[in-house]
């Protein structure tokens, strides 16, 4: 199983409390961010690691290298931001598998990949983690039908939505979805350009999970996170 982390962000809004190195690289209880998204990877069997770096991409390539705890990892760098959409373009030219997971580098979901994987609803299919949040006030959110499949988006509320599912920014995706887009330097927005269009087309399948979701975007979060990820700091 193949995965690629986006990290190329520059992360604006975290620079109040985070601004020497890139956002995945904050450190939580003393340790990278990205290493413990990381650690989750490898622990749910990702035998190969595409790094979508961009600013400061440098200080992620010293810091992991080209192997973290046995699994390769290769590069795939922006010299100027294409936004989500085109840094997955750009690092599936590293991606050597028909299908491939995406993970945002700032967002920790606790996805059972391994269990997933073993699903043959979603075998070879497209899908998007969803997490219900009791309360709402910062992401978009999603709408699937009775079978499953991811019909509309809506925009970040206006007013707190309760038990709002939202699209944690992690995928399982297959490469023919991309068969019309491999733009080189492309720049387009994955959630925003991209999806609304895509689950037109092609079916779109949901994948609930119960696990934590941490985006540590803004500083309110980041520290949520330094209490919520303790347990999985190795």
């Amino acid at each position: 199983m193949e995965a690629i982390v986006l990290a190329g962000g520059l992360g604006t809004r975290l620079r109040s409390v985070v601004s020497d190195v890139p956002k995945p690289m904050a450190k939580i209880n003393g340790r990278p961010f990205l290493e413990v998204l990381l650690n989750k990877l490898v622990r749910n069997n990702i035998e190969r690691i595409v790094l979508s770096t961009g600013y400061k991409g440098n200080i992620i390539k010293d810091y992991f290298g080209t192997e973290f705890n046995g699994v390769k990892i290769e590069y795939s760098h922006e010299d100027e931001p294409l936004g989500t959409g085109g840094a997955i373009c750009r690092a599936l030219e590293k991606i050597v598998s028909n299908d491939f997971f995406v993970f945002n580098g700032d967002t920790f979901a606790d996805i059972p990949i391994d269990k997933f994987v073993l699903n043959e609803k979603f075998r070879n299919r497209d899908v998007i983690f969803a997490k219900v949040l009791e309360k709402n006030d910062r992401y978009g959110s999603i709408v699937v039908s009775e079978d499953g499949k991811v019909v509309d988006f809506l925009p970040k509320p206006k007013e707190i939505r309760v038990n709002d599912l939202i699209n944690s920014g992690c995928y399982h995706l297959t490469r023919s979805l991309f068969a019309d887009c491999l733009l080189k330097n492309a720049k387009f927005s994955f959630e925003i350009d991209f999806l609304p269009i895509a689950i037109v087309k092609r079916d779109f399948f949901c994948c609930k999970y119960n696990g934590v979701f941490i985006d540590i975007g803004i500083p309110e979060d980041y520290e949520r996170a330094q209490v919520l990820l303790k347990k999985y700091i190795q």
